[in-house]
């Protein structure tokens, strides 16, 4: 806001002052308006509770492809290949000392036994191995084996329709990017499933298929004249009003069908960098056995000692903020959601949990999340705990700096 309490947006873009007086609607406005940060304070290691007070919306950019494959630059119309990696949207900012760019909605439909397992990757700054990749069910929060909607965590993701209708508004910085997409077969995907401990109902499909995407992003233009974007820029972290340094970048890591023993861990996500924090975290859980990996506690533990730095929860469903095993079934919300539990065939689980409201961050020293296939009371390590063997696959968003 400006010395005459007008708002800027933009170049071009101003909003009308106006006082604010003991009237609600006064008060709300202006809730509105400031988004609830008034001020900014420093949350230390580079994170700042503040608005996206040193930049401004610049021009929107994106792409949308109606069932058929274009590739970018083309006008071709062609079916979609399956299991294939094809470029889907490029971009580059026009000049890197006065903007930056964020990659900020996906939305992808498609009708197909397997159409859970198909992968997004966004490759940044020009790096030949993406840095942002994911499937786009267990990516958007859920297995898909429960095929139900609508769903969602909020703006953040969600489900609409079925089988697909998903959608996101990451927030995926970057100076040039590149995003593609991977269809797979249902073949392919039944191959995947096979991991699983549960029936699979999947049959042979034909190499091509129909699809629809659709990706958008805006352009961040800088507001300071003395001072470069990379010093000045900063993005704010999805769900919430922290914002992120400019040289944050997101990244995933994921896991695939990995088999555990009672008592076993996984790693969630591992980080070296000096600064990050955790974005949202999702994990899915096959099992012949009954539901006692649930006694899972998550910790943060050191990347080069593996000693347990702080507990994360007392259990696994009270990290997706469940209770009792979940003992009144699905929900989702902004924060935490339960997306899959199922004990007719074995047991299936799948569920997310979103840090902007409640941030996981680090500074020196690196940060790694793990997850115990169950816990004795306690969460003590030295106990083996009674739970079954499990296949686990999980995908974790966070950025570092």
């Amino acid at each position: 806001a400006n010395s005459s309490g007008q708002l800027a947006l933009g170049p071009g873009w101003t909003m009308a002052s106006f006082a604010v007086r003991s009237n609600t609607w006064a008060l709300a406005a202006m809730w509105v308006l400031c988004g609830c940060c008034w001020g900014g304070w420093s949350g230390g290691d580079g994170v700042t509770w503040t608005a996206e007070a040193a930049s401004t919306l610049g021009p929107t950019f994106g792409t949308a492809m109606k069932s058929c494959y274009t590739p970018p630059g083309s006008t071709g119309c062609d079916p979609w290949p399956m299991e294939q990696e094809l470029d889907v949207f490029t971009h580059a900012c026009v000049n890197n000392t006065v903007a930056v760019c964020v990659m900020r909605h996906f939305w992808s439909g498609g009708s197909w036994p397997g159409y859970q397992h198909t992968r997004l990757k966004y490759y940044v700054d020009g790096e030949t191995t993406a840095s942002v990749n994911f499937p786009i069910g267990l990516g958007h929060g859920s297995s898909m084996v429960d095929d139900d909607a609508p769903w969602s965590a909020g703006g953040t993701f969600g489900k609409t329709g079925q089988p697909s209708g998903i959608f996101n508004t990451y927030t995926i910085p970057f100076s040039t990017i590149r995003v593609t997409v991977t269809l797979l077969s249902t073949a392919a995907s039944t191959a995947l499933d096979s991991t699983r401990t549960t029936d699979s109902t999947n049959v042979s499909t034909a190499g091509t298929t129909s699809f629809w995407i659709i990706l958008r992003g805006h352009t961040l233009l800088s507001t300071d004249t003395n001072q470069d974007v990379p010093a000045n820029f900063q993005f704010t972290l999805p769900g919430s009003g922290i914002a992120l340094p400019a040289a944050a970048r997101m990244r995933t890591h994921e896991n695939v069908a990995v088999a555990l023993n009672p008592g076993d861990y996984l790693d969630i996500m591992v980080s070296s960098a000096a600064g990050g924090t955790v974005f949202m975290v999702v994990l899915e859980v096959d099992t012949a056995g009954g539901m006692t990996f649930l006694e899972g506690c998550f910790r943060v533990t050191d990347p080069v000692t593996n000693s347990t730095r702080m507990l994360l929860s007392s259990g696994t469903e009270d990290y997706f903020l469940g209770t009792y095993y979940f003992n009144r079934g699905k929900y989702s919300n902004p924060l935490a959601g339960l997306t899959n539990l199922n004990g007719s065939k074995g047991t299936t689980f799948s569920a997310y949990r979103l840090h902007g409201d409640d941030p996981l961050a680090w500074g020196q020293g690196g940060f790694r999340e793990s997850w115990r296939n169950g816990d004795p009371h306690g969460c003590v390590e030295s106990v083996t705990p009674n739970s079954p063997h499990v296949t686990v696959s999980s995908v974790a968003f966070y950025y570092e700096w």
